[in-house]
Order: C-alpha cells, then structure tokens, then sequence
C-alpha cells in the first residue's frame, strides 16, 4: 500500500507563491540599469577626487560608497526588493523556498554577476533562452527574478 505524496510546503504571508511568472528581460534591465545608477551615486564623489589627483582620499571614499552601497542593496534585496526591482516590479527569489534572500545570498549572486559579465555579458543574456529564464548568476545561486 503507498503512501499518499506530502502536502505541498505552505508559505509565509506575503511570498511569492508557486505560480509566479518570471520577470522579462526588459524589466530586468531596468532594475539593473536603476540600481547601478544608485550604485554609482554612492562612488562618484570618490572618483572625482581621484580624478582631481586627491589620491588615498579618493580612493578611499570609493572604497567606503562601495561598501556602503553593497550593505545597503544586501540589506534590501534580503528584505524583498531593491531600488531598481521595486520600480520595475520585481524581486529576486530562492527557487527552492520561493522566499526572499538572505543576505549572505544576495552577496554571493553579486560575486557571480562577474561570471556572467565574463564573455561579453553572455550569463546575463542567458535568461532569453534558458527555459527558466535564468541568468549564470541565477543559476549558480538557485535564484529567479519573478513578478512582483
């Protein structure tokens, strides 16, 4: 006699559920292009000073705006979405749990976003092919961009 399959795993309030559609390319990029724009407002000042030949203290306002923006976007992709995600209605999902990210996650499909960048950007036009609409980054991670 067998056994009948196990309940599907409940989520909490407020998670993507099972049926959410993956994010277009073309929404991807715009939270891409907007959070990288975030990303530079917190360098620029730094690279300025560089460029005005300010030496270490440029250089290390660039270091300190780098991290700053690398806590801060961590902080917000693990709490649901970052800048550029809200306005372009998506969010970075755990495939497996379908919840958000930790932060230790987000940090590491950051780190692989140079994967993808490697050759000509081709992990992140992977998703237009792949049929779960994954990017390197995505896959390496066990991540999805989703609908919000």
């Amino acid at each position: 006699m067998s056994m009948p399959p196990p309940p599907p795993p409940s989520f909490p309030p407020g998670s993507p559920s099972t049926g959410s559609t993956s994010a277009s390319f073309g929404s991807r990029l715009v939270a891409f292009l907007i959070d990288g724009l975030v990303g530079a407002l917190f360098t620029v000042p730094g690279y300025i000073l560089v460029a005005a030949d300010a030496g270490a203290i440029g250089s290390l306002l660039v270091l300190v705006g780098s991290v700053a923006f690398i806590v801060l976007y961590c902080k917000k992709v693990s709490a649901g979405q970052s800048w550029g995600q809200k306005v372009a209605g998506v969010r970075v999902i755990d495939i497996d749990t379908r919840t958000n990210l930790t932060p230790g996650q987000v940090f590491l499909r950051q780190l692989c976003k140079i994967i993808s960048g490697f050759l000509c950007y081709l992990g992140f036009l992977w998703m237009l092919w792949d049929s779960k609409q994954q990017t390197w980054h995505d896959k390496i991670v066990g991540t999805a961009v989703v609908n919000a």
